[in-house]
C-alpha cells in the first residue's frame, strides 16, 4: 500500500470531512483514487477465475459475505483501500448535495466492501435525495442481513420510517421510528422527520409533525439539542398557533425550553396556555 498511496493522506481526507471541509476533502481524495485505479489497471487486486479481492473490515465480515454470497472463488483482502477512498469521495459529494455525482463513488465503495451495511445506507441516502425510492429500498434490503451493531440498526429503522412516511404509510413509518428509539438514535429519527416535514410543506405534515414532537418528548435526554432541530420546533409552534392547535404548539415549545430555558419562550408558552383555556371555554 505504501508504494501506491500514503495512509496519512487518507486520514487527512477523513479529518477534512469530519471538520466540515467537504470541498477540500474531495480535492484531496480524487488524486488518491486516480492512483488506486492506475494500480488496479496494472493488475493490483484484480479478480480472476480462482480468487477475488475485497476491502472487508475484518475476517468475520469476509466470512459472512462468503456464506451469504456463495462465492466459490478464494476471497482475499485487497492490498489497497479502494472502498474507503471511494466512500470518502461519495461522502464529500453528498455533503455538498451533489448526490448524482456521489452515487457512482458510493456504488464502487459497496462493490469493494459488499459486507458493509453503513456503505449501503450511505448509498441509500443519496438515492433518496434524488427521489429514487426503488434504489433506496434495494439498498436497505441489501443492508439489513449485514447489520451486526445497534448503530446500523438504528439507521436502518430510521430510513425505513422515512420511506413509509414519505409514501403516506403513517402507521408503518411511526412503527419504524418507535423501533428506532429503542436503539438510542433518536436524534437521527428527529432529523429525518423534520426534514420530511420541510420537504412536504406544512399543510401536508400535521400528523408527521405531531409525531416528531412525540418522539422528542419520549426521547428525553437522549435527544441532541441540535440548533436546526430546536429552530424547527419553534417554527412548528408558530404554525400550530396559527392553526389554533395550542396543545401541539405548547408541546413543541416545552421541548425547546427544556434545552434552552429561554424566558421569552416561557412567556409565549404561558400565553398559549391561556389561549388554550379560553378556546376550551368557548366551546
Amino acid at each position: 500500500m505504501a508504494a501506491v498511496i500514503d495512509e496519512a493522506a487518507v486520514q487527512e481526507v477523513v479529518e477534512l470531512i469530519e471538520g466540515g471541509q467537504s470541498a477540500e476533502a474531495l480535492d484531496a481524495v480524487l488524486p488518491l483514487i486516480t492512483k488506486l485505479e492506475n494500480a488496479y489497471g496494472r493488475g493490483a487486486d484484480q479478480a480472476t477465475s480462482e480468487k477475488v479481492y475485497y476491502n472487508f473490515a475484518d475476517t468475520i465480515q469476509g466470512f459472512l459475505f462468503a456464506v451469504q454470497s456463495k462465492e466459490e472463488r478464494r476471497i482475499l483482502p485487497a492490498s489497497l483501500p479502494y472502498a474507503q477512498c471511494y466512500c470518502l469521495a461519495g461522502q464529500a459529494l453528498a455533503l455538498m448535495e451533489r448526490h448524482e455525482e456521489a452515487i457512482p463513488y458510493l456504488s464502487s465503495a459497496v462493490d469493494w466492501d459488499p459486507s458493509s451495511p453503513s456503505l449501503q445506507m450511505l448509498l441509500a441516502r443519496s438515492c433518496r435525495a434524488l427521489g429514487d425510492w426503488k434504489s433506496f429500498i434495494a439498498c436497505l434490503n441489501s443492508a439489513f442481513p449485514l447489520i451486526t451493531v445497534p448503530e446500523d440498526m438504528a439507521t436502518y429503522q430510521c430510513y425505513s420510517g422515512l420511506y413509509y412516511l414519505a409514501k403516506d404509510k403513517l402507521e408503518l413509518g411511526i412503527a419504524c421510528l418507535q423501533a428506532n428509539t429503542r436503539w438510542k438514535k433518536l436524534e437521527l429519527a428527529n432529523q429525518a422527520l423534520l426534514s420530511l416535514a420541510a420537504e412536504r410543506g406544512v399543510e401536508k405534515v400535521r400528523m408527521d409533525q405531531s409525531t416528531v414532537v412525540g418522539v422528542l418528548i419520549a426521547g428525553g435526554e437522549h435527544i441532541l439539542p441540535l440548533e436546526s432541530t430546536l429552530q424547527s420546533l419553534v417554527d412548528l409552534a408558530t404554525t400550530a398557533t396559527v392553526r389554533e392547535d395550542y396543545k401541539l404548539a405548547m408541546a413543541a415549545l416545552s421541548r425547546v425550553i427544556a434545552f434552552t430555558d429561554d424566558e421569552e419562550l416561557k412567556q409565549q408558552r404561558d400565553k398559549l396556555r391561556k389561549l388554550a383555556t379560553h378556546s376550551v371555554h368557548k366551546r
